[in-house]
């Protein structure tokens, strides 16, 4: 990135395609699933949906496009606006796409809000459904892309080729804002393989040099150290520290995720506890996501959208030894966590006793005159 700065050439504006944005769509495109053939660069994982949006409706003729419940695309109108159907429901998806008027379906192999992973026989059962009807498949990898669950493309695990694919975040390192959509050659082309509709899509800021030589460094950390089968590792070693604190915390769910895409949802084993999850739905993992933040300095992320779940998304660089330290904070904090669930739950059930006691009492009125 420095040699980019000190070249002092007009790197940051969309003059076209660049030898350094050839250069990072060619090792993308190595490492993507077979039949990805063309790239597109843009500046953040929301720009990417947008971009696959507009190339899905032009290259189909269709305007609908549909996503499954409980994901996330961004937060722009286009991430926003997609007809939902419930992951593994099979059925929904084909009468969604029976009328061929879907141009897009939109999934994120392990959803990024609340680490729910799909089936990999639902999502090959929508693969088949897509090819079928004409539809558009668009593996959202923003957050699942570059190694993080133990596979470079998260779709990977479950044997799914999308004809797009979204990656964004780490593909800089997090050092500048970028963005990428990986499709096919067909796809591409229907878009933007003439004269005449060359420049139909574009991004200003798109494929700049400095973006694109941060990508470049980004995939030969990710290749010369191994990130991707180590975050294979350290997640199962994370994973399995998880599980086994099961047995001592009545309120630890089940591990969901991948590789270091890994969460856990509270769940409420007991009346006061589901009293507690019942009044303020998301509450819990608020508090524990807190105290990891206050007590132990350990970033950690709630799910959000009402859910009890808690997201630690370490980075592809952590240690073993800091796998350990976020375990051992994690325990802590749910052995605190039982007295603030205990408290809760007696104010509610204070709250609820004397809500229900003034019912009960006879109602008195009294006569006043003006």
């Amino acid at each position: 990135m420095r040699e980019v700065l000190a070249a002092r050439t007009p790197s940051l504006l969309g003059l076209g395609s660049g030898a350094l944005a050839g250069r990072l769509a060619e090792a993308l495109l190595e490492l993507a699933p077979s039949g990805l053939d063309r790239v597109f660069f843009c500046n953040s994982g929301s720009e990417a949906v947008e971009a696959a949006l507009r190339f899905a409706r032009r290259a189909t003729g269709r305007q609908r496009v549909v996503g499954l419940r409980g994901g996330y695309h961004g937060w722009t109108a286009g991430g926003d606006s997609l007809t939902s159907v419930e992951p593994d429901d099979v059925a929904a998806v084909e009468a969604e796409l029976a009328g061929r008027e879907v141009a897009a379906l939109l999934f994120e192999p392990i959803q990024g809000r609340g680490l729910r992973e799909p089936a990999p026989e639902f999502l090959r059962a929508v693969e088949g459904l897509c090819r079928r009807t004409g539809t558009l498949l668009v593996a959202d990898e923003v957050m699942t892309g570059l190694g993080r669950t133990g596979r470079f493309f998260a779709c990977e695990h479950s044997g799914v080729r999308p004809d797009l694919v979204l990656v964004s975040k780490a593909l800089s390192g997090g050092l500048v804002p970028v963005g990428a959509v990986l499709m096919a050659a067909g796809v591409h082309d229907a878009v933007m393989g003439s004269a005449a509709r060359a420049g139909s899509l574009f991004s200003t800021f798109g494929g700049n040099d400095l973006a694109m030589a941060a990508g470049l460094a980004v995939l030969e950390v990710i290749r010369r150290e191994d990130l991707v089968a180590r975050a294979g590792a350290l997640g199962a070693r994370l994973a399995d520290g998880l599980e086994a604190m099961r047995s001592h915390h009545r309120l630890l769910g089940a591990p969901r995720g991948r590789g270091l895409m890994v969460g856990v949802a509270i769940d409420p084993a007991g009346e006061l506890d589901r009293a507690v999850a019942s009044l303020a739905p998301g509450l819990i993992a608020l508090r524990v996501v807190s105290d990891l933040a206050a007590r132990h300095q350990i970033l950690a992320l709630p799910a959000g959208c009402g859910a009890d779940v808690v997201r630690l998304l370490p980075p592809a660089i952590v240690e073993e030894s800091e796998i350990s330290r976020v375990l051992e904070s994690l325990d802590e904090v749910l052995s605190r966590l039982h007295g603030f669930v205990g408290a809760v739950a007696g104010l509610v059930g204070s709250v609820a006793g004397r809500v229900a006691t003034a019912r009960k009492r006879p109602t008195t009125r009294t006569a006043t005159s003006s």
